[in-house]
């Protein structure tokens, strides 16, 4: 069933805490991954679900910086990645697979933006690209023997409301509002980013791009 591209009010929004997405929740027994994980808004995503008793494995380029600043935190461990490097994608998912069975929470959460000049990942392809999907596209692909869900955000991940719903742009916590494609509004989601035809031929580009064929 398709979900409708219309806010649900979800009661929370672009101010709302981690820790307040997450009270309530017991992850106790579950696996999490989060990349990106030892900074900004992965950091916070990290610190939560271990606090709400998940193991988490934080996924990061920089090995020493994630260390030192992952150190003293419970249920948290890391492992090496690099969404810009086909082969440390790879490794890091035959690493997480070989250590743990299930993975019941993967939040792609790692992301550039705004580069100050043209860079490429290993591929070839523009670096934004190549780490913000399709390094993350390989990722999941990946670990689909162990994947139960996986999101961009913590009330995407751990929210009730969103059972049975999916292919909607969700933004502030909420499902995004349609806007006209010549809207001046900052917030919402044009009507050609969630086409049907456009989504299509973006999967089938991004399994030629990876070698990813999913089941």
């Amino acid at each position: 069933m398709e979900t409708t591209q219309q806010p649900i009010h979800s009661g929370f929004n672009s101010k709302t805490t981690a820790a307040e997405l997450a009270a309530g929740h017991d992850l106790t027994g579950k696996t999490a991954i989060v990349t990106g994980g030892n900074s900004g808004i992965g950091y916070e995503t990290v610190k939560t679900l271990a606090g709400t008793g998940a193991h988490v494995v934080v996924g990061a380029r920089d090995a020493d910086k994630a260390k030192s600043r992952l150190a003293g935190l419970k249920n948290v461990s890391f492992i090496p990645l690099d969404l810009a490097d086909p082969a440390s994608v790879d490794a890091f998912a035959a690493r997480f697979l070989s250590l743990h069975g299930d993975l019941h929470l993967l939040i792609n959460n790692a992301g550039l933006f705004r580069l100050p000049q043209m860079q490429k990942d290993r591929r070839g392809y523009e670096m934004q690209l190549g780490v913000n999907h399709l390094g993350h596209f390989q990722l999941n692909g990946r670990l689909w023997p162990a994947l139960q869900g996986a999101a961009t955000s913590i009330w995407c991940a751990l929210s009730g409301q969103l059972n049975q719903m999916g292919g909607v742009y969700c933004e502030d916590c909420d499902i995004a509002d349609l806007v006209p494609d010549d809207s001046p509004a900052v917030r919402g989601v044009r009507r050609h980013a969630i086409d049907p035809e456009n989504a299509l031929a973006l999967w089938k580009f991004s399994e030629a791009a990876t070698g990813i064929q999913w089941p």
